[in-house]
């Protein structure tokens, strides 16, 4: 029994010497091995390399004596929006930041994002002018201000009433119409003046009445200017002078007075038969 338990723990010593003697030829003698290269440079052991593939900063390395082979694959960079930096699509590594948006009336074109809040600060101004009649001789002159405000986030800009000035102003005539309001003259009779240059008096043929008199008849030619720059000329009715005398000149004869000539000239001018 003692001899066979002998041969069980030699057995056991040579099991082992030789497991130790083939683990020291797969991972050399040292306990730690100094690489360069993939060689140890104590023992001489060769790596047999556990590589690790290549990243987008690091090349293909191995695991054991870290020696490398190629370089790194480099970053597959995706342009920065104005929601996102640059950014590699296989690591996800960021540079840089965001882009501006792109406004247009408050929001984003490119990403459809709306202001955060609007600042308005005023930038300018802008008028309006509108004009109503009044009344024959003038209008009234209105002109509205507005500010422009602009916001400084965005640049979007709004109108924003300020206030409004009136003022009566003298129609602006120009061939009986106002330039401003577009008011066409009526020619009422407070913006008529009697042209004493351009009236005059047309004489009618005078009417035998009898022996002694006659109606003179005449029609005046009335002429006014208007405040609107035209000129106005009235209906025309025909006036007349009855009981004027006959004047005679030197040839003239009463006897010549014919009551019935007299007759048919009344008749011609549609007044009815005199005495």
């Amino acid at each position: 029994m003692k001899r066979r338990g002998l041969f069980a723990l030699l057995a056991a010593a040579m099991l082992v010497t030789c497991m130790a003697g083939a683990l020291a030829e797969e991972t050399g003698s040292c306990e730690t091995h100094s690489w360069s290269s993939g060689v140890c440079t104590v023992c001489g052991y060769a790596c047999g390399h556990q590589w690790q593939a290549a990243t987008c900063t690091e090349p293909k390395t191995c695991e054991v004596c870290g020696e490398t082979e190629g370089g790194a694959l480099g970053h597959s960079w995706q342009d920065a929006t104005c929601t996102t930096p640059r950014t590699c699509s296989v690591c996800n590594v960021t540079e840089g930041g965001t882009l501006p948006h792109s406004w247009n009336d408050g929001t984003c074109s490119e990403c459809g994002a709306s202001c955060p809040g609007h600042d308005y600060q005023q930038t300018g101004s802008t008028s309006e002018t509108s004009y109503e009649k009044w009344n024959d001789t003038q209008h009234n002159k209105k002109v509205a201000y507005y500010k422009t405000m602009t916001c400084s986030v965005c640049g979007y800009s709004v109108q924003e009433f300020d206030h409004e000035e009136t003022e009566l102003q003298n129609h602006a005539w120009e061939d009986g119409k106002c330039t401003s309001c577009g008011y066409v003259c009526q020619h009422p009779f407070k913006l008529l003046m009697h042209n004493d240059n351009k009236s005059w008096e047309e004489e009618l043929p005078s009417v035998p009445e009898n022996e002694s008199t006659h109606t003179d008849y005449y029609i005046i030619h009335d002429v006014f200017d208007c405040a609107c720059g035209l000129e106005f000329k009235p209906p025309e009715e025909p006036n007349s002078a009855a009981g004027k005398a006959h004047t005679f000149d030197g040839n003239d004869r009463r006897d010549l007075y014919d009551a019935e000539d007299v007759q048919h000239l009344r008749r011609d001018r549609g007044r009815g038969a005199g005495p």
